[in-house]
């Protein structure tokens, strides 16, 4: 009788190691899904702000081209001008 309390004592023993791998493996579980819900919202994250960048930098290109294109108008601007000068220097000698 005592030999199979002992047994009984030891199979209980086991089955609480085994319980306790089965909880521990859970935890792990859980923990590398909340890793990968991390990682996932951090791609999330990181997505918006390159979407974000790509929006700023076709606006920055935009702007550019405009800025470009206004220049050289100032620059024929500043031709017209000069050869205006130049005309009237001509006529006053």
């Amino acid at each position: 009788m005592n030999q199979r309390i002992q047994e009984l004592e030891e199979m209980n023993q086991k089955n609480d190691k085994k319980i306790t791998m089965i909880k521990a493996k859970e935890f792990d579980k859980v923990d590398l899904l909340k890793r990968v819900a991390e990682s996932e919202a951090r791609i999330k994250h990181l997505q918006l702000d390159n979407e974000n960048l790509v929006r700023e930098r076709n606006s920055l290109d935009i702007a550019n081209v405009e800025l470009t294109k206004h220049r050289a108008g100032l620059q024929q601007h500043v031709q017209t001008i000069e050869q205006e000068l130049e005309f009237f220097k001509s006529a006053q000698e």
